[in-house]
């Protein structure tokens, strides 16, 4: 790692301002870590650890820099050179209680930096896929800005192209999507009807209530999450694609593009957590009362959907993409109640009376 490289002294500068650039290294060789693709983590783990490796000189000055950051002390001498620790470890003249010594410094140091690799979630072979598919982008596009492009390279056409594309792809990306959807479906559900009961008396049955509701609030996600991902990542993504070539802001087309995933994740989901919910009380239900339920649900879930969506949608160019989801959920969340207050009731007697006519 070179002090004097351009992305080191940029990321300096950008984590910390206002610190003198001695303090500024300092904080990142102690805080900092390597993040690389993910098929080379554990090999180059694996170097760091091999002492036989820093006898080259990129291993060597990697060393020197955590030693610069945090030198090691032996006998009243501050050593800040790893291939200086070596060569005292190594000289005839080294007592062999201070050679230990050495030895557990120096192997503390590649530990140190072994632990400091990380994977960045995303293979070379995925990585050449994308870099593939966005020059074939660019090429096909040219009339089009990289803010333009941006506005309809949705995350999810972005993992189907990961995955290869096409149908492959597709299925991969809405597979990961469904998988997360059914974790934070599970775990939401769980959240606020755990909060309901602690404000309330705990019924006797809370555990099987739990699980029979994080059992919903996972199929829900689940199948939420895939529908979204797919409707997103091609219809979605599409208009917004046609809307920014016509020369639509990319506010409003990537708003308009994530509502329509929105709205379809959101009207499945919804109406299976609420038919779950039936399905799972341990009550005799109608077909009428399933499908008036779940129509009433699927109501309310596809505007509150299509507002989340759009919503992060409209923050997706924001320096705090998170601040984006949290909207998001927030006015998807308000949205939903909503809708169902106001014409809940209306939807579900609606579709009972024209049940049983």
């Amino acid at each position: 790692m070179d002090y004097s490289s351009g992305k080191f002294v940029k990321a300096r500068t950008l984590l910390y301002p206002q610190l003198p650039a001695a303090e500024g290294r300092a904080l990142m060789m102690r805080d900092g870590y390597i993040s690389i693709n993910a098929n080379h983590v554990e090999s180059f783990q694996s170097a760091l650890k091999d002492p036989a490796n820093y006898t080259k000189k990129a291993y060597s000055q990697l060393a020197d820099q955590l030693l610069n950051a945090k030198p090691v002390r032996i006998n009243g001498v501050t050593y800040r050179s790893y291939q200086t620790l070596t060569s005292l470890q190594q000289a005839s003249g080294t007592q062999s209680t201070v050679r230990q010594q050495i030895e557990h410094e120096l192997r503390g140091v590649r530990q140190q930096l072994a632990s400091c690799v990380r994977s960045n979630g995303i293979t070379s072979l995925h990585l050449s896929r994308l870099l593939n598919f966005r020059r074939q982008v660019s090429l096909a596009n040219p009339e089009m800005s990289s803010a333009q492009l941006r506005t309809w390279l949705f995350p999810e056409l972005l993992m189907a192209q990961r995955y290869g594309g096409g149908l492959q792809g597709n299925l991969a990306s809405a597979g990961i999507s469904g998988g997360r959807g059914a974790m934070g479906g599970a775990f939401v559900s769980m959240a606020f009807e755990g909060g309901g009961m602690l404000l309330n008396r705990l019924p006797s049955n809370a555990g099987v209530r739990l699980g029979k509701v994080g059992l919903a609030g996972g199929a829900s996600g689940l199948t939420g999450g895939i529908t979204e991902n797919l409707v997103a990542g091609n219809m979605g993504s599409a208009l917004a694609r046609q809307l920014t070539s016509r020369g639509t802001s990319s506010w409003t087309a990537s708003s308009l593009g994530r509502g329509i995933g929105g709205a379809a994740g959101g009207g499945v989901a919804a109406p299976v957590f609420s038919m779950a919910m039936l399905a799972l009380d341990d009550q005799e239900h109608s077909t009428t009362d399933y499908v008036a339920t779940g129509t009433r649900a699927a109501v309310a879930g596809t505007i509150g959907g299509a507002l989340s969506a759009g919503a992060i949608g409209a923050l997706a160019g924001s320096e705090v993409p998170l601040l984006g989801n949290a909207v998001g959920f927030i006015i998807g969340f308000a949205g939903y109640y909503i809708v169902d207050a106001l014409a809940g009731d209306e939807v579900e007697q609606g579709v009972r009376q024209a049940m049983d006519r």
